[in-house]
């Protein structure tokens, strides 16, 4: 099942306090008030396992000063989901412009819970 979402700059840039518009160049300012093409997918594709770690690795590095170290952290479980993930476990991998941006798992803790992985979303 794929999910597609479109969005118009129109319906939803808000203006600043003062008046104008807000500053559309900022990759931090572009949240809803870019058109954009969203699609989420729960199927694996190959380069996926790959490019999760790599934006985990990344954004982690950018706002909290990880260092390489927790590219492995998710790269083991990742890899591992990717090989023999159950029926009772998925991922959704989100799409913009053909490009991931984000990504959210559920994964088997024990028999009877489960547990929220590799959340993620890129500014």
């Amino acid at each position: 099942m794929e999910v597609i979402v479109e969005k118009r700059a129109a319906e939803t840039r808000p203006e600043s306090p003062d008046g104008n518009l807000p500053d559309l160049e900022s990759p931090r300012s572009r949240g809803g008030n870019l058109p954009m093409n969203v699609r989420i997918r729960h199927d694996l594709k190959p380069g996926d396992v790959g490019y999760l770690t790599y934006l985990h690795g990344v954004l982690y590095a950018e706002e909290y000063g990880w260092d390489h170290t927790f590219e492995a952290y998710v790269a083991g479980p990742l890899a591992e989901f990717a090989r023999s993930h159950t029926g009772r476990e998925r991922i959704w991998i989100v799409e913009r412009d053909g490009k991931i941006v984000g990504s959210l798992a559920i994964v088997a803790a024990t028999s009877e819970t489960a547990q929220l992985r590799w959340l993620l979303l890129h500014p």
